[in-house]
């Protein structure tokens, strides 16, 4: 899962399904993103972030990490 934005400054949400005792760490990965929402306990709950806008010409891609201490799903934004 993804989603891609422009090179302007934007913000976004996912949907994160788990059970509902299940703890779960999520992170960014970088620094042009700032997670926003949805950080803190178990359970479903909706993930929020904001991206800094592109300075420069070239493409960028990175993922917010969920983990469960077992799994790491990304979610990639380019």
């Amino acid at each position: 899962p993804g989603a891609t934005f422009d090179g302007g400054a934007n913000s976004g949400s996912f949907n994160l399904t788990t059970g509902a005792n299940c703890p779960v760490n999520i992170s960014a990965g970088a620094d042009w993103i700032t997670l926003t929402g949805g950080l803190a306990g178990n359970g479903s709950r909706t993930v929020s972030f904001q991206i800094a806008a592109n300075l420069t010409p070239n493409n960028r891609t990175a993922a917010i990490n969920v983990s469960d201490g077992v799994q790491n799903l990304p979610f990639t934004i380019t």
